[in-house]
């Protein structure tokens, strides 16, 4: 160090010499102290001011580094040393240790069913991991539970393992559908009726094929008003309602009326043994009701018979085949019975033998009672009177429509007429004058209510009417004001069941 020091200071002495000989006289130097450093020795600059030349002088040795130190240890990778630095900014290392090394820790990961197993290595003075020692995955070790198909829903198998919580459907199987069986609640009168769909393997049911309630089918029986007590009209279901109307005697026989004009609901004729040729064998030749019914008639009142006297008397003749006949061409009909009785007992006899005659028939015209009978005469007013109560009594009673058959001259005469035609209806027998009797059938007439009266429910016009075809017999017409076959099926008389 210092021979090297003093050959430069020499070459520096000897170019200044040279310089100054040549070039300047260096008398402007200027003196500068640097000090020494760490690796630099210390000197005194000398520098001329006119020139370049310049010299060193005073040396002095350098200090030499004064060093701070920082220990880094080893780590598992890397070497340990100390940091040495100086202020001057020299820096070394030194001191060097070998690398500790990792220091491992094993954690083992099984395998499971679907990841394969190892080992996670973690050092515990680093951050180093890795992992090592691989295994295969175990697989899934399956158990199956069968599901079976529903009525509603397919059926299936669920596989299941038994080691995690992994589980499929497979073997998939459509629903079974329902097996369904049927009751039928028919309808009732007040409730639907339905067809109750139920499936045998399920719980499953549905009702469809709805019908309506029925609606209650009454079946009426009635009980005849009398003038004596009040009737009624019971309508029973079969399934156990009923109600009942209440009929009253005024209800159905209130007195058949006319008024002036009053319009003329059907025309008829009566019939007896005397409208019928006898044959030779003494048989009655039949009518015929085709050409009557051509003739415009509506409706017959059929002689039923009489109050048996010995021999005489009874069923009339030709009632069973008039009867027949006439229903067949369409005819409506009704019934006289003409009495002889004289005594209240008989005439409730009359009236019984009768009804027993009409028990297989149906009529649409009333059932007359015909009291005119020449020998009852001089019974009175109060007596014949009676036996009209006595005998259309027990026919309404019985089921019957009863009413009377009579004349002027009896019911002005014979009978207390105004409280018999406020209670019974009436068939009026009342003819114009003589000079107007031969007629033609199909000539009218009118009633006039101021001459003959107001209460009628048929008027016998005449008893020489003749129907053209029908040689050798006369007939009795007749006109109806009242629609005795409405009234009397609607009420349930004279064979008919009373409508609901």
């Amino acid at each position: 160090m210092k021979k090297r020091f003093a050959l430069g200071f020499l070459i520096f002495f000897l170019l200044l010499l040279c310089g100054c000989r040549k070039e300047c006289s260096h008398e402007l130097m200027t003196n500068k102290a640097v000090d020494p450093a760490c690796d630099q020795p210390g000197y005194t600059l000398h520098s001329c001011s006119q020139c370049s030349y310049q010299y060193k002088s005073d040396t002095v040795p350098p200090k030499g580094h004064v060093f701070s130190s920082t220990i880094f240890e080893p780590t598992c990778e890397e070497e340990g040393y100390t940091h040495y630095y100086c202020t001057c900014g020299y820096q070394y290392k030194g001191d060097f240790t070998v690398p500790t090394g990792h220091i491992l820790i094993e954690q083992i990961i099984a395998p499971t069913c679907e990841k394969g197993g190892y080992s996670q290595m973690s050092c515990s003075l680093c951050e180093l991991t890795y992992q090592a020692h691989f295994t295969e995955p175990k697989g899934h070790q399956f158990t199956d539970q069968v599901t079976l198909p529903t009525c509603t829903e397919g059926g299936f198998t669920t596989r299941s393992c038994t080691v995690c919580l992994f589980r499929y459907q497979s073997a998939y199987t459509p629903p079974k559908g329902h097996q369904i069986t049927e009751t039928v609640t028919v309808p009732t009168c007040v409730k639907e009726g339905y067809t109750l769909q139920t499936c045998s393997d399920c719980s499953f049911s549905h009702q469809a094929k709805r019908t309506a309630p029925t609606g209650h089918r009454y079946t009426p029986a009635i009980t005849h008003p009398t003038r004596q007590e009040s009737g009624g009209i019971l309508y029973t279901c079969n399934c156990g309602h009923s109600y009942t109307n209440h009929l009253f005697y005024s209800d159905v026989f209130r007195g058949a009326a006319v008024t002036e004009n009053q319009t003329i609901l059907a025309k008829g004729v009566d019939v007896s043994m005397w409208q019928h040729t006898v044959r030779t064998d003494g048989s009655y030749a039949p009518l015929n009701w085709s050409l009557i019914r051509e003739a415009g008639f509506d409706f017959a009142i059929l002689k039923a018979g009489s109050t048996i006297r010995g021999t005489a008397g009874g069923k009339d003749p030709v009632f069973e085949m008039n009867y027949r006949d006439a229903k067949s061409v369409g005819m409506e009909l009704g019934v006289y019975f003409y009495t002889y009785a004289s005594t209240p007992q008989g005439i409730k006899d009359d009236a019984l033998m009768l009804i027993s005659w009409l028990q297989d028939k149906q009529l649409e015209y009333p059932v007359y009672f015909d009291l005119e009978d020449p020998s009852l005469a001089s019974l009175g007013k109060d007596t014949l009177t009676e036996f009209c109560d006595i005998f259309i009594s027990t026919l309404q009673e019985n089921g019957f429509y009863g009413a009377l058959y009579s004349n002027n001259s009896w019911l002005t005469e014979y009978l207390h007429q105004d409280t018999l035609r406020n209670v019974y209806d009436i068939w009026y027998a009342r003819y114009p004058s003589s000079s107007e009797d031969s007629v033609l059938p199909t000539a009218s007439y009118t009633w006039n209510t101021e001459k003959y009266g107001t209460h009628m429910g048929l008027w016998q016009y005449t008893q020489y009417g003749v129907i053209e075809g029908i040689d050798g017999v006369s007939f009795d017409f007749n006109y109806a004001y009242r629609d005795y076959p409405a009234l009397i099926q609607k009420f349930g008389y004279n064979g008919y069941k009373v409508q609901g």
